[in-house]
């Protein structure tokens, strides 16, 4: 086959970009696979309690305190989490926001760690939870002096 009529054949194959491999509707949404052990696990979004950055390696932490690396920077996974689940909150980690038990200050709970929220992601962040009782700014407080009101005169 000459050159010519290769590229000519080339040109009449539709770009893999164009096709649709996937019927209608058939795309699973829930999760993603990760490669580990020889074989691709699927990883539930309902099951991730937050995400930690590593360099070009990511740690996703499950909801049954088991820890999974893969081998792709926080930045690409981001872009399989949906946003409804997900937010950054740190340049190094992400939180599934429906595992935050509480926050003090500018830190969020997920069971008995502590991850911190950075100043760029606190407005974001906070506006996701709504907050019922003392009518205070979401910001660092400052600890007690010590001091009991009803003492003072």
């Amino acid at each position: 086959m000459s050159e010519k009529l290769y590229q000519m054949k080339l040109n009449e194959q539709p770009a893999l970009a164009d096709m649709k491999l996937c019927p209608e509707g058939c795309h699973v949404n829930d999760g993603f696979f990760v490669f580990q052990e020889n074989f691709y696990r699927k990883i539930y979004f309902e099951d991730i309690r937050w995400l930690e950055a590593a360099g070009s390696y990511c740690y996703i932490y499950l909801k049954n305190n088991r820890r999974i690396i893969v081998v792709h920077p926080l930045s690409e996974v981001e872009k399989k989490l949906p946003r409804k689940y997900f937010l950054r909150i740190h340049r190094s980690f992400m939180v599934n926001i429906h595992f935050v038990d509480a926050f003090i200050g500018n830190t969020l709970c997920i069971g008995p760690v502590r991850l911190l929220v950075s100043a760029p992601f606190r407005a974001l962040v906070f506006s996701c939870f709504d907050v019922l009782g003392r009518n205070r700014s979401i910001r660092s407080l400052k600890p007690d002096s010590g001091k009991d009101n009803a003492g003072e005169k």
